[in-house]
């Protein structure tokens, strides 16, 4: 007992405790001052892991200099200190390294944009970003006033979980598909999706969590509620509360807890770039409730026009309002203001800093898009892919993209099969795989794709359309029609499937039979776009019949059903397709009246498509003249706004005026380069009637010019394809009469008769067929 006093007497008179005790008040206080540091100059989050560990693993150092100096007095230096100090300092800094692991969840990428410059990027590594979905909340207040809220709390959540490099989020205002299926199961305004219906969208996305949530306001307070769900297991993982008089920072409160509860590495990239909600979206709390109700108005009602009036109130509120901008840049280009798009991007992107790296690529895309220039856009996609290589949405809008304009449908596939890799659980991209086979013609391997598809997912309708689509494209009608009755056993009102069924009927010749169908369809259509699909459908119906007089009516009443349509679809669907037939039937000052009335509801560039409308007026009015002066007008267009899928229209045009000018051997060129750019985009091969229709008219210069041979093989072509096609038939004559075959030319002719039984007398091409006609008679007298 005496040897202990005595040890405890002996630290004590050498002040070991004491300089012990001042030893570890210092550590603390470093580690304060570490702390202090990381909040203040954005420091790596790990400095005061390493105070502390370094710091601890130094303590035998400081308890042997205390005990070897600590005794008032001088005291010599021993030999051992030289030796214990350092080797103390060694294992300590090591053991800084061994067991502090700093999160290296980011990795910095240096990129060569559109313009040349290199840029550099911080992004998150694989498997550290976490993908979630929100759902509209639900108000529990007793007050209707705050409903706004329950578009507004999610919509805020989600802009400010997206500023972290670690989570990529999205709600039903970022997917218009999202939203059309919510209306076809009944939920018209998005709100109230029941939990099990939230979860199959999120495994169907391949989303990993949920958000959800409710609220109350009760006298100015707030009282927000989220509740986080595993996709995968359905289980609720967290639920998190806060309360205050500013939703704004119980936002910012709520984005803390989901990176709490996904465990996110805190990084210096990632505090940095998570600006408050007031500071990223908006200070206004007025100018933020317009920028929601302006999505209300778009996905829930489809009222453009309300929209950009909220929208432009919202940015008077609030000049630096870039989210609001952006929207309203998109909002005028669906309603065809293409200036003022450009310049409500333009005011967005004066104020980059508040958009999310993601968000700027999307909207530098925009904006080239815009200006027709696709090849940059692809450029900036690019970029992204380069950046972030696994970023699903970047490669489908580069994929899309690329088969759209048919820039590089070899650099698209490249696209699709990474996807194909990177979700493989995603067999949608099959369906994909199929359109960029039939832009290649490759119809066996379109067909393959969609039966791999059918086989994993065979309850999909779509997929079954698209198969049967291609089955009679192919001439494949009995394989087609077995796929129709598939899906319209599974879907009995499937109005793409019921045109289809129709479209068959007429290539087979059965012209009352599928008429007769459509109009029953017709009145059994519950709904304005379930009409506005059927009488699309006889529409193309009567124009193959040539009664313009009759399609003209169809496109009236196709004006009382398009409300769901945007401005742009239903200027483009509708009203401008009007001058064709009118133009068709030679009523020609009224289809000029028609198209300068479409014109006057679009700017730039978008109001220059209308100037391919005048040009095909034109055409069908035989006036050389103008003709000219359209080509030009659009010749200029084009170098000014490159947009790939004109340029099939502009070739057979030209054709057409060489065939008008009686230079055949130039039209022949001319539309076989209108075949090749036809067949070189999504969009224009998908029409199938504009590919017959350019095949026919290269088929009948090719007559002209006495390739007589390919002629015969394009037109057997055609009528494989669709055996009711007129046109087809009245060249084929045009090529029987040319070789002196009289019997097959009036074979042909009586067929065209029979489709053509009851035209329109002043339908252009019924008055070519009645020449043609004429020919064959003085041939036989």
């Amino acid at each position: 007992m005496k040897q202990e006093q005595s040890l405890i007497k002996t630290l004590l008179q050498r002040r070991v405790p004491q300089i012990l005790g001042l030893y570890i008040a210092a550590t603390w206080m470093m580690i304060e001052i570490g702390d202090w540091m990381v909040d203040r100059f954005n420091l790596m989050p790990e400095i005061t892991s390493y105070i502390f560990i370094g710091m601890v693993f130094f303590v035998p150092s400081v308890c042997y200099l205390a005990y070897q100096y600590g005794q008032p007095g001088r005291d010599p230096w021993k030999k051992p200190t030289f030796f214990v100090v350092p080797t103390n300092l060694i294992i300590a800094i090591g053991a800084m390294f061994y067991f502090v692991n700093p999160v290296v969840a980011t990795e910095t990428k240096l990129v060569v944009d559109e313009t040349g410059v290199q840029r550099t990027f911080e992004v998150a590594k694989q498997g550290y970003r976490k993908q979630v979905v929100g759902f509209f909340w639900r108000n529990q207040s007793q007050s209707s006033e705050e409903d706004w809220l329950q578009y507004g709390l999610p919509w805020l959540l989600n802009k400010d979980l997206n500023r972290s490099l670690f989570i990529s989020g999205y709600t039903p205002f970022d997917d218009y598909q999202l939203f059309a299926d919510f209306k076809a199961a009944g939920f018209t305004n998005g709100l109230r999706i029941p939990k099990s219906l939230q979860l199959k969208i999120a495994r169907d996305n391949f989303d990993q969590y949920v958000l959800n949530g409710f609220y109350k306001v009760n006298a100015g307070i707030y009282e927000l509620t989220l509740e986080i769900y595993q996709a995968k297991s359905g289980e609720k993982i967290a639920t998190h509360s806060v309360k205050g008089d500013n939703y704004l920072l119980l936002i910012d409160e709520l984005t803390n807890a989901v990176k709490d509860t996904f465990e996110v590495p805190d990084t210096l990239e990632d505090r940095t770039s998570d600006l408050p909600v007031a500071e990223h979206i908006s200070e206004s709390l007025e100018a933020i409730q317009k920028r929601v109700e302006s999505n209300v108005k778009i996905f829930v009602e489809n009222n453009y026009p309300a929209a950009k009036k909220l929208l432009e109130e919202a940015v008077a509120l609030d000049f630096s309002f870039a989210d609001a901008y952006a929207r309203l840049a998109q909002v005028n280009q669906m309603m065809g203001s293409g200036i003022e798009a450009a310049r409500a991007l333009s005011e967005a992107m004066k104020h980059e800093y508040k958009f999310t790296p993601q968000d700027q690529f999307r909207y530098k895309a925009m904006a080239y898009g815009l200006r027709g220039e696709y090849g940059n856009q692809i450029k900036v996609f690019d970029m992204w892919i380069e950046i972030e290589p696994e970023n699903v949405e970047a490669r489908e809008a580069s994929a899309n993209l690329l088969l759209i304009t048919g820039l590089d449908p070899e650099k698209a596939l490249l696209h699709l099969l990474k996807l194909r890799e990177l979700k493989p659980q995603d067999y949608s991209i099959l369906k994909n795989l199929a359109n960029l086979f039939l832009l290649s013609n490759r119809l066996d391997k379109a067909i393959e794709s969609l039966l791999e598809y059918d086989r994993l997912q065979p309850n999909d309708t779509g997929a079954l359309n698209q198969l049967a689509e291609i089955y009679q494209r192919d001439g494949k009608f009995a394989e087609a029609n077995a796929i129709i009755d598939k899906v319209l056993l599974l879907e009995r009102n499937n109005g793409t499937a019921a045109l289809l069924r129709a479209k068959v009927d007429f290539k087979l010749g059965n012209f009352q039979a599928a008429e007769d169908y459509l109009n029953r369809l017709l009145v059994e259509s519950p709904s304005s776009p379930e009409k506005f699909v059927i009488l699309g459908g006889l529409l193309r119906h009567h124009s193959y019949l040539g009664q313009m007089e009759r399609a003209l009516e169809l496109v009236e009443e196709m004006k009382l059903h398009m409300s769901h349509l945007p401005p742009l679809l239903q200027i483009f669907r509708v009203k401008f397709p009007k001058s064709f037939y009118l133009a068709n039937i030679g009523r020609f000052d009224e289809g000029l009246v028609e198209l300068a009335q479409v014109k006057s509801q679009l700017q730039p560039p978008v109001d220059g498509i209308i100037d391919v409308g005048y040009l095909n007026l034109y055409v069908i009015k035989e006036d050389t003249q103008k003709v000219e002066e359209y080509l030009q007008i659009i010749q200029a267009y084009l170098e000014e706004y490159p947009n790939p899928l004109f340029n099939s229209i502009l070739e057979s045009s030209k054709g057409e005026l060489a065939e008008l000018n009686q230079n055949y051997q130039l039209a022949q060129e001319l539309h076989e380069r209108a075949l090749k750019f036809v067949l070189g985009n999504v969009v224009n091969s998908q029409d199938e009637d504009a590919v017959l229709m350019q095949k026919v008219k290269l088929a009948r210069v090719q007559v002209k010019t006495g390739q007589t041979s390919q002629a015969y093989e394009l037109l057997e072509e055609v009528i494989v394809q669709h055996p009711s096609f007129p046109q087809a038939h009245v060249t084929l004559a045009e090529y029987h009469l040319s070789v002196g075959e009289i019997d097959k030319a009036e074979q042909a002719l009586q067929k065209v008769a029979v489709i053509w039984g009851n035209a329109d007398r002043e339908y252009r091409d019924f008055k070519h067929y009645l020449q043609v006609k004429e020919r064959l008679v003085s041939r036989q007298q």
